[in-house]
């Protein structure tokens, strides 16, 4: 006997087979086919019965009113009633009634009275209906009939749900043989069904159920016919490949479970319950244990400290919502408390619960300390370029911006911070700068840019000073490029500096060579022109004017004025002259101290010319010698520029030198006017050489020497150079011997070509080497004036000295016309007298 749970699995399985549900399944079908198709014939047949019926109750009603036309007529009431009991013997029609205009009327058969389910159907006199037979409720058929003027009223009650009856069982009749016929077809196809199909699903069913090998559905499926053999085929297809992934998958939970073991990485699981289940080899080394196995059971939290207990369970929390999520906890290994970095995932059975998370340990203690180590020195590194005064910045080889400094943020008016990330454009990006040559910056950066292995260094000028960029490559540990540094310096003041040295530089060197260019001035005229050219090198500004007192009648004073470079001389109508002549001159000659305006247009009507031409700040200084002053030296500038103080200094310098020039000047133009020194030489002239040999006579014992130099062909030089030229020649001539001429000689400028020198404490044999040296420097000279082309001179010399000749000192001069005669002759020095080329 089955137990009651035997026999309850039995049928659940019994119910769940396939055959079972497949027999259901056609009987089912058919009960439903069959009811389906007889609820479709009754309604055919039902309404086939109403239209049939309808049509047979106009008949009777029409045959009736036929009959009792005839009957009233006559007046036979028995025969009436015969002839409605012939109607009510049909069992459709229960009763029918008559009923005469005085209300007598005529029933026959089982007449009731009318109620609310009976439905009425009324029939006019041409056989008109109106309404319907209802087969649900009995239904009433109205007509009427007259005879002889009166109107009968004729009633018909059929039984509507007889008629119904009556036709259901016809139909349920005739269907009989048509369910009986369905049921023994249903019959012979579940046995065909049985045979072909419920047996070799059981057979499968059973080698399925008892986990029988391939090889048995291979057997099985030699025997099945059709589709039954091609799926124990598959069956026996599919247990192999199970078989064959089982395999693998053995082989790969082996390689796991040794990859798990022998992990480099230390890792854990750890249960529900906190403990630790599963541990590596790599786990226990880091724990400071002898073996993994060792771990098992351990509670995790004993090696993890206190402060960070709280962090390492909030992580444990978070392994449902955040299935693999890292944080850095500290571990006491040993007496040691270790960093490592954690790796929280979390492990689910089959059905998704959670059974243990997977720990992954990373031991990042010397890594930690050695970011915190960079970091300390990226810190001071970063605060050192952040106090540097120079403006950094750093961008990488994809042309981005990494970072810059304080510095920068200043210069830009920009957070430096918010630049991290930004496309760099030199051109863009400087252009706060305001670059005066702003398309040559653009230009020379970018080609920077592109040539990254080079470091570039430029200057640039801006509306707000200079500055010096700076592009140095940032190399890897395998050289290559991987960033560039910027480094822009502001070097305003340097560059300030250095004009300025070089200007102080040029202005030393101006000042150096005014003193030579402003000797041998031969008028006031002639001085102002070559001094005020001269001061407005040196001090650079936008005008100098000088203002001299004339001793001319006619003329108060002589002015010139070098204005952009452009010198002129300032007329008397002029009115600049005017106020400089006028108001200027005595305002500063009665100081004598150097004065400064720093704005003309605040200092009364007298600037209003100054103004006028342009003019905003001047300074003006006197030129006196002694007690006596001679005129005004004055520079000015125009709006947006100022006068310096070492432009003060240079005034106050420079006017002993232009007080001593004046004075020179003077005097040498009184000497022309009297007629002392030659006007083409400046040199004295011929008839003071017996005065000049008379005072050293008259010094007895005091050697001295008389040297006599000539220009070889003069009249030659002039007939092939002209006139100017040769005069050009012996004014440079006159200075060649004034610079190389000992400071005590007398140079006298005795004729057209001949100069005679007269040198103190001299012997002859001192007198022959100093003549030859003064000879090599005039021959060596290019006279030419421009240095592309040479013009040179060739001269001879004569030597006389004083007492080593033995003659009377009145004989000297002719011994050395003697000796120079002797020289011109000789064939050596008389070979070319002019040489050009």
């Amino acid at each position: 006997m089955l137990s009651f749970r035997e026999a309850a699995m039995f049928m659940r399985r019994w119910v769940n087979s396939v055959a079972t549900r497949l027999v259901g399944a056609f009987c089912l079908g058919g009960v439903a086919l069959s009811i389906g198709l007889g609820a479709l014939e009754y309604q055919r047949a039902r309404s086939l019965t109403e239209v049939a019926t309808t049509q047979q109750m106009l008949d009777a009603s029409r045959n009736l009113k036929d009959m009792l036309r005839a009957l009233l007529r006559s007046g036979q009431d028995q025969a009436i009633d015969n002839a409605l009991a012939v109607f009510t013997q049909d069992p459709r029609l229960p009763g029918v009634r008559v009923e005469a205009p005085d209300g007598h009327h005529h029933i026959a058969g089982r007449w009731k009275p009318i109620d609310d389910r009976v439905a009425m159907w009324r029939v006019d006199g041409s056989a008109h209906a109106y309404g319907k037979l209802d087969l649900s409720h009995p239904t009433m058929l109205l007509t009427s009939l007259t005879v002889n003027g009166a109107t009968y009223r004729i009633q018909m009650l059929v039984d509507g749900p007889f008629i119904a009856q009556r036709t259901c069982n016809a139909v349920i009749r005739q269907l009989s043989g048509i369910w009986l016929i369905l049921g023994l077809l249903t019959l012979v196809g579940l046995m065909i069904l049985r045979r072909w199909l419920i047996t070799p699903m059981t057979q499968l069913l059973n080698l399925t159920g008892r986990n029988a090998p391939a090889t048995e559905f291979d057997a099985a499926g030699e025997q099945m016919p059709g589709e039954f053999s091609r799926l124990a085929d598959s069956i026996a297809g599919m247990l192999r490949r199970l078989d064959q992934t089982t395999h693998q998958l053995r082989q790969r939970e082996r390689a796991f479970e040794h990859l798990y073991a022998f992990a480099p990485a230390a890792m854990i699981s750890v249960g529900p319950d906190g403990r630790i289940v599963e541990a590596n080899r790599r786990a226990a080394e880091l724990l400071r244990l002898d073996d993994d196995s060792a771990l098992v059971g351990a509670e995790i939290l004993q090696f993890i400290v206190a402060e960070d207990r709280g962090l390492f369970r909030q992580c444990i929390d978070r392994v449902e919502s955040d299935r693999l999520h890292q944080a850095e906890l500290r571990l006491s290994v040993g007496g040691q408390v270790r960093d490592l970095r954690i790796e929280f995932a979390a492990v689910h059975n089959e059905t998704g619960r959670l059974t243990h998370v997977r720990l992954s340990l990373l031991d990042i203690t010397d890594t930690k300390q050695l970011a915190r180590n960079v970091n300390e020195q990226r810190r001071l590194m970063d605060l050192v370029i952040g106090h540097m005064s120079d403006a950094v910045l750093l961008i990488d080889v994809d042309g981005r911006i990494i970072t810059g400094n304080t510095r920068l943020s200043q210069l830009l008016h920009v957070n430096h911070d918010d630049l991290a990330g930004q496309k760099y454009d030199p051109g863009e990006f400087w252009s706060r700068l305001e670059m005066l040559n702003h398309n040559a910056f653009t230009g020379r950066m970018r080609h920077a840019i592109q040539r990254l292995e080079r470091p570039i260094q430029e200057q640039f000028e801006t509306a707000d000073g200079a500055f010096l960029f700076q592009v140095i490559p940032v190399y890897d540990e395998s050289h290559q490029v991987v960033a560039h540094l910027w480094v822009v310096q502001e070097v305003s003041a340097q560059v300030r500096a250095r004009r300025l040295l070089e200007h102080q530089a040029a202005q030393l060197q101006a000042l150096r060579q005014i003193g030579r260019k402003l000797q041998h001035i031969e008028n006031v005229d002639d001085l102002l022109l070559r001094s005020v050219r001269e001061l407005y090198r040196v001090f650079n500004v936008e005008a100098v004017g000088v203002a001299l007192r004339s001793g001319s009648t006619g003329r108060r004073c002589s002015q010139m004025l070098c204005l952009d470079d452009q010198l002129s001389p300032l007329p008397a109508g002029n009115a600049i002259a005017q106020t400089i002549a006028g108001e200027l001159m005595p305002r500063v000659m009665s100081n004598r101290a150097t004065s400064f305006w720093t704005d003309l247009s605040q200092h009364g009507k007298w600037t209003a010319p100054l103004v006028d031409a342009g003019f905003e700040t001047m300074a003006a200084t006197s030129i006196f010698n002694g007690q006596q002053t001679q005129g005004v030296f004055w520079v000015a500038r125009r709006g947006g520029q100022r006068i310096e103080r070492h432009h003060l200094f240079l005034m106050e310098a420079l006017t002993p030198l232009l007080s001593a020039c004046a004075e020179n000047a003077c005097l040498h133009q009184r000497m022309l006017d009297w007629r002392v020194v030659n006007t083409v030489t400046s040199l004295p002239e011929a008839r003071l050489l017996k005065r000049m040999i008379a005072r050293r006579v008259c010094t007895p014992g005091v050697p001295w020497a008389l040297t006599l130099i000539a220009l070889d062909d003069y009249d030659a030089m002039v007939h092939t150079h002209g006139q100017a030229t040769a005069h050009r020649i012996l004014r440079r001539i006159a200075d060649l011997l004034r610079d190389h001429c000992r400071a005590g000689d007398d140079i006298i400028h005795q004729c057209d070509g001949r100069f005679i020198i007269l040198s103190d404490q001299q012997d002859i044999h001192e007198a022959c080497p100093y003549a030859d040296r003064l000879k090599s420097i005039i021959c060596e000279t290019n006279f030419a004036e421009t240095e592309e082309q040479a013009l040179h001179v060739h001269v001879s010399t004569g030597v006389a000295a004083s007492p080593d000749d033995h003659h009377q000192s009145q004989s000297t001069l002719q011994i050395a016309e003697q000796r120079l005669a002797a020289a011109q002759s000789d064939s050596a020095d008389s070979a070319h007298s002019v040489d050009q080329r």
